[in-house]
C-alpha cells in the first residue's frame, strides 16, 4: 500500500511539474510575440547590435538565447582571444520595466558579482553598452559559465521518467544553496538574492 500511494504522489507530481512547464512556456511565448510587436513598432535609432562585441577589455562573442526575463536576456558567450566559454546577460527593457531601471539593475550585478569569490557563485569579467535592435543604449556584461544542467532541467529529466529527487540529493542541493547565501549575506555590505529558483541553480 505504502509503494502504491508513494507511486501515486510521484505521478501527481510529475503531473504538476508538467503543468508548470506548459504554463512557463506560454509566458516565454507571450512575452517573447510581444517583443517582436514592440520593436516592429519602433524605428532604429542607430546601429543594430551585432554579434561580436568590445566589452571591456575583451572581445567577446555573443551565441545562442538561452534565457529571458522580465528584466534580462542571456545567452552563451565565447571569448575570442582564448575561446573560453562564458555568459553574456543585457538588458531588456519592456512594458513592465523601464531602460533605467534595468541597465541599473544590470549594473549592480556586476558591481556584486565583481565583489564576491564563492566556487558557488559565478564571476563577473567584463561590462559594456551595446546598441539593442531598436537603437537604444543597453547594459552587457560578461560572467563566468559555471558548467552543468540547471536543477530545473535535472528535475524535469527526472519527471520525465517518473522520478523525483532522492530526499540525499535534495538536501545536497539546499545545503549547497544556503552555503552560498549565507557566504554573501556575512559579505560587508550584505547581498541578498531575491530570485532563487531552479533555473537559477545549476547542479553540478
Amino acid at each position: 500500500r505504502e509503494k502504491a500511494e508513494r507511486e501515486k504522489a510521484e505521478r501527481e507530481k510529475a503531473e504538476r511539474d508538467e503543468f508548470e512547464r506548459i504554463q512557463e512556456r506560454r509566458r516565454e511565448e507571450e512575452f517573447k510575440r510581444w517583443r517582436l510587436k514592440k520593436g516592429s513598432e519602433q524605428q532604429p535609432t542607430g546601429k543594430p547590435s551585432i554579434l561580436e562585441h568590445t566589452i571591456g577589455d575583451g572581445d567577446f562573442k555573443r551565441r545562442e538565447l538561452i534565457g529571458e526575463g522580465g528584466m534580462s536576456n542571456v545567452f552563451r558567450a565565447v571569448e575570442s582571444s582564448s575561446g573560453s566559454q562564458l555568459i553574456w546577460k543585457e538588458a531588456a527593457p519592456s512594458r513592465l520595466n523601464s531602460l533605467s531601471e534595468v541597465n541599473l539593475r544590470l549594473s549592480n550585478e556586476f558591481e556584486i558579482l565583481s565583489s564576491l569569490s564563492h566556487p558557488r557563485i559565478p564571476r563577473g569579467i567584463a561590462r559594456g553598452e551595446i546598441l539593442n535592435e531598436t537603437g537604444q543604449k543597453i547594459n552587457v556584461i560578461v560572467m563566468e559559465k559555471i558548467n552543468g544542467p540547471s536543477l530545473k532541467e535535472e528535475m524535469a529529466i527526472l519527471a520525465s521518467r517518473g522520478r523525483s529527487l532522492g530526499k540525499d540529493d535534495a538536501f545536497k542541493v539546499i545545503f549547497e544553496v544556503i552555503e552560498a547565501l549565507a557566504f554573501m549575506a556575512d559579505s560587508d555590505p550584505p547581498v541578498y538574492h531575491r530570485d532563487i529558483k531552479p533555473s537559477n541553480i545549476i547542479s553540478e
